[in-house]
Formats: structure tokens, C-alpha cells, sequence
């Protein structure tokens, strides 16, 4: 099948040159997803779905145009509609398809396929579902609860008339749980979902179901908490959130359009070291070549707290006098510390624990940020009371450079391999 997705890359784009393109890529897309939930005991949605697609990013005369169609009946009507829209396009000198020389040449396996997944049925499916819900329904104050299985296989294969072609496949499964409870007039809600490219890499289904019922419990009683400066310690399944606030604009693009904060000596503490990997075997985000045909490869953004690499395509390297790195981000590795979330909630002793953000937003060019927060208060390192309806104030910047800890307990279930944080002398503003 990645073979037929291949060739049907490489015919879009040999009708694109006969149409009048200079240069082409061609990406061709099959995914199918398949979705089974289950809501209080009753089997709630059964759902399967296959797309196919065909992006063309055409290169003519200094312009470029990105297209894409579900409709692979007629490619030649296709391309030459894109090769025609990219004409009335304003010219960009520095808008070419990647050189020979910037192309991979041989693709790494990034062991993303499980045939397990490939074989799951609708009974299992359904049991699984079945279960999960189940569990959560052995708590009395649960007043609804949903429980879902989704998985997929994804092929993506591509084709540059530069002198690229090359494909990959990944398969991938979700299992995820939803419940609120019930507390006074009250209704905490919670959520755990948990994903990966091999089923044997997931947590039991009675583990997915009894985590939510704990996040769910530890929103009972939620109050606002007081104004206050102290330290904070952002819990690993929320760590992802302030990641993609720094990284944001960490890209060629928005250096270029001076969108970023981003500096070649920009410092942060030197607590952090991050990576990322998109050659990870059995990542979620794993794939060995970028949407030019650029290869990927680890990419280091801070070394010891300092700026070392980051996103660069072919067009904006250009502008910026960088060499292309690759575009388009694979899975985060936050280099681990020596202690998990218990030990460092033990030695710190009063703090504000973070469980989850709530909306907020930040500024990709100076930094400033602002986000809601829920957690609990630590008193002696003991986890204390719910609190909610809080907000962080403050720089994204300045905050790193207030990071004094990194935890060696990652969450593992997505794209962020992130563990516990611990800031000192942040701002919460509560009650």
C-alpha cells in the first residue's frame, strides 16, 4: 500500500512538471481511525473512517503554492490548477524547493508499527471500553463516565522532483477515560488518556479508569487559593503546556518576522536540557523526514539552559543566512533529574502543585504569559487542599530561568517527555 501511495505522489507531481512547474513535492496521505466509546454502560459511538490525500507544493518563477485534494480521480485537473494558482502568486526569491544536497537519502526505522493494533476487533474494542467504564462506576459520587478506545494507521509517502521519494507508516492507540463527580452543587470533572505506536507500551485498562478516578478525586472540594509568591511544581502530565509556550516561536519563521523571543544567547537556568527526537523508536511524534524531504534527526534547543539549536526550513534558513535544520516537531525529551514527583514534593515542603492548566495565553515576542491553574496546596510536603480559579502571571524567560529542578519521572503517553518542574518564587494570583 505505501508503494500505490508512493507512485500516485510521483504521478501528481509528474503532471504538475508537464503543467509548467520548475520544481515539485508531492506528499501522498492514507489514515484510518477507528473510535469506540462506551458511556455509562452503554456502548455510545462506534466509528470507522479512511481519507486519502494528495498535498503538491508547485515552485514556478520564484513563486510557491501548497495544494491539496481528497479527490484522486483527476489528478491532472489538480495539478494543473496548481501549477495556474501558483502563477498569480506574488514572487519570493528565497522560495525554492530543497537542493539535492539538503535531501535524505536513506530513511531510519522509527518502529512505529505494531500489527497488534491491526488486528484489534470490534469485540475487543467494545470490552475494553466496557471495562474502563465499568471500573469508573464503582464510585458512588460519579455522575457520568465515559470511556474510548481509538487507534489508527497512518502512511505518508512522498516525492520531490529534486530527487527524493521515501515513506513511512506508524500505527497508533488511545485509551482514554471521563468522568464527574458528584460534590455538593459541585460537578468536578477529570479526564485520563493515555497513547502510544504499540499497545504493550499503554497502562492496564483498570490503571487508565482508576487514574481518572483520582484526578476526578483530588478536584473535590476545589476553592480558590490565596495571592501568593511561592514555589511551584507543575505535576508531569501538565509540564507539556508551559513546553509549548517556550517553543512556540522557537522557528525560523518567527525569528524571521520577528514573532519570537528567541536569541542566539538567549539563557535560561541551566537546570534544563532539552532535545528533540524525532527518530525516537516508537515515539508518537517519530518520522524521519520533514515536509520538504529535509531528514530529521535529534535536535538539541537548550544545553545546560542555553540556546543552541532550533526549527529551521529551507526558506527562511535562507533569509536568515541558517542552515535548514528541519521543520515540523517530533517528541520533546526533557533530559531527566534524579528524583520523581513524591521525593521532590517531600524536600520542598510548602509549595503550590500544579495538576492541569486552564486556557491563558502567552506572547511569542517578549514572553509575558498568563495562565489559569488548578492543583493543590502542599503544606510540609503533604498534598492539601483543591484549588482552582487561579492564575500565573509573569515571563516565560524569567520563569526558566527560575527552574531549579526537573524530575526523573516523565509522562510518557504523547509527543512531551516531560517530568516533574519546580519553580521558585512564582506568582499566583487567588483569592
Amino acid at each position: 500500500m505505501l508503494d500505490e501511495l508512493l507512485q500516485r505522489a510521483e504521478d501528481a507531481a509528474t503532471q504538475a512538471l508537464a503543467a509548467g512547474a520548475e520544481g515539485v513535492f508531492a506528499t501522498a496521505r492514507r489514515s484510518r481511525e477507528v473510535e469506540f466509546r462506551h458511556r455509562d454502560g452503554s456502548l455510545e459511538k462506534v466509528q470507522e473512517s479512511t481519507s486519502r490525500s494528495i498535498t503538491l507544493k508547485v515552485f514556478a518563477n520564484g513563486r510557491s503554492s501548497s495544494n491539496s485534494t481528497t479527490d484522486l480521480s483527476r489528478l491532472a485537473d489538480f495539478a494543473n490548477e496548481a501549477v495556474a494558482l501558483t502563477a498569480a502568486l506574488q514572487p519570493d526569491p528565497d522560495v525554492q524547493l530543497a537542493g539535492p544536497e539538503l535531501l535524505a537519502t536513506t530513511l531510519p526505522d522509527i518502529a512505529a508499527v505494531d500489527p497488534a493494533i491491526g488486528a484489534l476487533d470490534a469485540d475487543t474494542r467494545t470490552a475494553w471500553a466496557a471495562e474502563m467504564d465499568a471500573r469508573m462506576h464503582t464510585d458512588d459520587r460519579v455522575v457520568t463516565a465515559t470511556a474510548t478506545v481509538t487507534d489508527g494507521h497512518d502512511l505518508v509517502a512522498a516525492f520531490s522532483s529534486a530527487g527524493f521519494s521515501g515513506g513511512y507508516e506508524k500505527t497508533w492507540i488511545w485509551t482514554g477515560t471521563e468522568t464527574t463527580l458528584r460534590d455538593g452543587d459541585k460537578r468536578p470533572e477529570a479526564w485520563f488518556w493515555c497513547g502510544g505506536t504499540h499497545i504493550d507500551t499503554l497502562p492496564s485498562r483498570t490503571e487508565v479508569a482508576d487514574g481518572c478516578l483520582e484526578w476526578a478525586r483530588g478536584r473535590l472540594g476545589m476553592s480558590k487559593g490565596p495571592t501568593q509568591r511561592t514555589t511551584m511544581v507543575v505535576h508531569p502530565r501538565a509540564a507539556g503546556r508551559l513546553f509549548s509556550a517556550l517553543l512556540g516561536p522557537m522557528n525560523a519563521r518567527s525569528v524571521q518576522q520577528k514573532r519570537s523571543f528567541w536569541r542566539p544567547d538567549l539563557a535560561l537556568s541551566d537546570t534544563l536540557t532539552l532535545h528533540d527526537d524525532p527518530l525516537l523508536a516508537g515515539g508518537m511524534g517519530s518520522h524521519p523526514f520533514d515536509g520538504e524531504g529535509l531528514p530529521t534527526r535529534r535536535l538539541t534547543l537548550f544545553e545546560g539552559g542555553r540556546a543552541s539549536e532550533l526549527y529551521v526550513d529551507t526558506t527562511y534558513g535562507r533569509k536568515l543566512g541558517m542552515t535548514p535544520t528541519f521543520s515540523g516537531r517530533g517528541n520533546l525529551v526533557v533530559a531527566p533529574g534524579e528524583r520523581d514527583l513524591s521525593a521532590i514534593l517531600a524536600d520542598v515542603g510548602d509549595c503550590v502543585l500544579i495538576t492541569s492548566f486552564m486556557g491563558g495565553n502567552s506572547d511569542s515576542t517578549t514572553g509575558d504569559f498568563s495562565f489559569g491553574i488548578r492543583g493543590h496546596l502542599v503544606a510540609g510536603g503533604l498534598i492539601g487542599q483543591s484549588v482552582g480559579e487561579m492564575n500565573i502571571t509573569g515571563n516565560l524567560i524569567t520563569m526558566f530561568n527560575q527552574l531549579v529542578e526537573v524530575g526523573n519521572d516523565p509522562w510518557r503517553w504523547g509527543r512531551t517527555l516531560a517530568p516533574t518542574l519546580v519553580f521558585s518564587d512564582m506568582q499566583f494570583s487567588g483569592a
